[in-house]
């Protein structure tokens, strides 16, 4: 579950620029190599920044790309784990595409 609390500056009537952090709160998880489930254990909470632009396409469409990289880690690395990623600790990254309908 993520809340994005971004600070949005509008840009000459078609665009939009957003900043901000985006709190996220892990409900499950669970990790399978093949058929053996992992003991390694996620975080609960992450705080990702995000920055993004929105293109406005009419009065009722709007296209926004974000992008959010995690300020904390979500795990650490255990040496029994397969996909260790060069020794470093793991980190969530995302790249969103919203397309955005306006009822009003």
């Amino acid at each position: 579950i993520e809340v994005p609390l971004m600070a949005i500056y509008n840009f000459k009537k078609m665009f939009k620029f957003e900043a901000g952090i985006q709190p996220s709160f892990l409900y499950r998880s669970r990790v399978l190599y093949g058929r053996t489930e992992s003991s390694v254990k996620y975080n609960f909470i992450d705080i990702p920044y995000a920055i993004g632009v929105y293109y406005i396409l009419s009065k009722k469409i709007d296209f926004n790309v974000r992008f959010s990289y995690s300020t904390l880690t979500i795990r650490k690395n255990v040496s029994s784990d397969n996909l260790v990623y060069y020794g470093y600790n793991s980190f969530n990254n995302a790249i969103n595409f919203v397309l955005y309908y306006h009822l009003k």
